[in-house]
């Protein structure tokens, strides 16, 4: 009895591995048959972009997924414009840019209310930062071999 109780502490007390993702996401939603990026998305991505170029000076790639919803006029070419102009925002108008940027290599077309009222009819960006960044850097130069930083 003592070993198992032993045995359940030792098991509590070793340390843990987590993942680490450095990556960082955000939606941009849209009003039903719009692909126009209104003021409120586009404050919302200044405010996100700021917060990146303050904590990663180093960007690696962006990567997008767009979507909309069933019943909305052309679906497909409405996901794939309001990725467009997303990107257009974040390039033009938020100056925010970065050395890969991966638009959508598909849409997606969702039933109505699949997801939610508005999580449809949007644009999902994942931002990943370049090394160094909070999570222990695997690359060849032992530069960015680093410990988490907080």
């Amino acid at each position: 009895m003592l070993i198992r109780f032993v045995a359940v502490l030792l098991a509590i007390a070793a340390p843990t591995t987590f993942a680490c993702t450095p990556g960082k996401s955000i939606d941009v939603f849209f009003e039903r048959n719009s692909s126009r990026v209104s003021a409120e998305q586009v404050s919302r991505l200044a405010h996100w972009t700021t917060m990146l170029r303050e904590r990663y000076p180093n960007r690696q790639e962006m990567n997008m997924a767009a979507s909309a919803e069933q019943g909305e006029h052309e679906p497909r070419n409405l996901a794939k414009a309001r990725a467009k102009n997303v990107a257009q925002i974040l390039e033009e108008r938020i100056r925010f840019t970065v050395p890969t940027v991966n638009p959508p290599t598909m849409d997606h077309v969702y039933a109505t209310g699949a997801l939610g009222k508005e999580d449809v009819k949007r644009v999902e960006i994942d931002f990943l930062p370049a090394c160094p960044h909070e999570c222990p850097c695997e690359t060849g130069d032992p530069l960015y071999k680093l410990s988490p930083q907080r």
